[in-house]
């Protein structure tokens, strides 16, 4: 007999989560290659919906990752996989001068040339290596990919020393990012959950880390474009029609609007820690 597995929200395995809605997931294969020009047989006969968790985070439900040719197309976009982040620059500030490094998800490993070279810096695609005793762990935009974000970061997080601290980026769910739901970038196979501050509080928590401190990104220039496409995107089946170049041109105009400055920028960057114990 085959087992239906539940629902269960993806900061604590255990919060109530309720459905919002089903997604229909041939129209978000043609949005894919409406936009990108990218093919998602992942999604291929899958029925989708979209669920909230008391916790503080939207999510797709069956969790639906993109397969390694998915991501490979997407590396060929400019802009992608950028060299300089905020988020890169604020952590790499608050890195210990010496110790040992796990970054988890490190792409083509944009963020070590932002560290020290005394520090001792390893990058893993999967799961960490058979080595504990680590000083600090990372993650950037890796999370909000990937089935199960409170067995990555336990896992990611298990090898680290009392006192150890972890660095996150997390795409928010407010600002910019909250008005484009149907902006394809943030559903599968792509984004596979939604976030806020609460939720990520919550993930740290339920991964037994001790929040330090926090920073919202500014409105990054490679954000720019995408806010703006955000506002104009296609909402409907039949508002394809006018094509790309209407979206583009309704997003040069916006970015040229008071409303531009005002926009925050999508990243939650994080900084937690390892618990000492007493005695």
């Amino acid at each position: 007999m085959t087992r239906t597995i539940e629902p269960r929200c993806p900061a604590t395995h255990i919060a109530p989560v309720h459905h919002l809605r089903s997604v229909d997931g041939q129209a978000l294969q043609r949005r894919w290659r409406w936009f990108l020009n990218l093919a998602t047989p992942e999604l291929e006969g899958v029925e989708l919906s979209l669920w909230r968790s008391d916790a503080g985070v939207d999510f797709f439900w069956p969790p639906t990752p993109g397969r390694a040719a998915f991501y490979r197309a997407l590396q060929r976009f400019p802009g992608y996989a950028l060299r300089d982040k905020f988020e890169f620059r604020w952590s790499a500030q608050r890195m210990p001068a010496q110790g040992r490094l796990l970054e988890l998800g490190p792409g083509r490993g944009h963020f070590r040339r932002h560290l020290p070279p005394e520090l001792d810096w390893t990058g893993v695609q999967e799961g960490p290596p058979g080595i504990e005793h680590w000083d600090v762990a990372c993650c950037f935009q890796v999370l909000e990919h990937l089935p199960d974000p409170l067995e990555a970061l336990s896992s990611l997080t298990r090898g680290l020393r009392p006192g150890g601290e972890v660095f996150l980026g997390l795409p928010m769910g407010d600002g910019w990012l909250g008005r484009a739901r149907d902006l394809v970038l943030d559903a599968p196979p792509h984004h596979l959950t939604r976030w806020t501050e609460k939720g990520a509080r919550a993930l740290v928590r339920s991964a037994g880390l001790e929040w330090l401190e926090s920073a919202r990104t500014p409105l990054e220039s490679w954000e720019r474009p995408l806010a703006a496409m955000a506002e104009h995107a296609p909402r409907t089946e039949t508002d394809f029609g006018g094509g790309l170049l209407r979206v583009l041109a309704q997003a040069r105009a916006a970015l040229r609007g008071p409303r531009s400055a005002e926009v925050q920028g999508v990243t939650l960057v994080l900084r937690a820690r390892v618990p000492v114990r007493p005695g």
